[in-house]
């Protein structure tokens, strides 16, 4: 084989075994406990919706990707997606 073939297999090699190696590192991350996590922002199903409401652009930069504690009367329990369940709190 031509040396630069060899070189080209060479660096496919590598990053194929390193995308295969970063797969399963995520696969097997574990997740933080929430009950010893601090929210990020603590704030009632009211106030939430209040804030969406007035500037929806802002609350998303605000809230997204955070560890809210909302606080609320709950309406429903349902199933949702891949093993997590749907709660839905009354906002008024």
């Amino acid at each position: 084989m031509k040396p630069l073939i060899k070189i080209a297999l060479f660096v496919v090699f590598f990053i194929a075994l390193a995308g295969i190696l970063a797969g399963l590192y995520m696969f097997n991350k574990q997740h933080d406990d929430l009950n010893k996590v601090k929210p990020d922002y603590i704030i009632t199903a009211v106030d939430l919706q209040k804030e969406f409401e007035e500037n929806e652009s802002l609350a998303s930069s605000k809230f997204t990707g955070k560890i809210l504690e909302v606080s609320g009367i709950i309406i429903s329990v349902k199933p949702g997606e891949e093993n997590t369940m749907s709660i839905t709190l009354k906002t008024g």
